[in-house]
């Protein structure tokens, strides 16, 4: 008798979008290269990077998970509201509980 594994039913249902201005973006599931990736973006910075290094390498890793932004709607964000991006691309809410509404929408006015 054969076994048969379907890769597909292991994907993630949960479709996880952000919004930065009028734009709707959406959050991939990781894949091995995308974790690789980061991983080797992880390491290269060392227990030494400065805070501008660890900002630029959390910059590329969002754009690993989240191919369809650019780089400089990244950079025009918040701390505040990069912060709750990586949260959220990482599965967790970065909305606490009676902050908000159930979704994020990042620089909703524009930023």
């Amino acid at each position: 008798m054969a076994k048969f594994l379907n890769l597909n039913d292991l994907a993630s249902q949960e479709v996880r979008e952000i919004q930065i201005g009028a734009e709707v973006h959406r959050v991939m599931e990781m894949s091995v290269d995308a974790f690789i990736r980061t991983t080797q973006v992880a390491e290269s910075l060392g227990d030494e990077a400065s805070i501008a290094k660890q900002m630029d390498a959390a910059v590329d890793m969002i754009l690993l998970a989240v191919p369809t932004l650019k780089k400089e709607q990244i950079r025009a964000l918040s701390v505040d509201q990069l912060q709750a991006l990586t949260k959220f691309i990482r599965g967790e809410d970065p909305i606490e509980p009676g902050e908000g509404d159930d979704s994020v929408q990042a620089g909703a006015e524009g930023k």
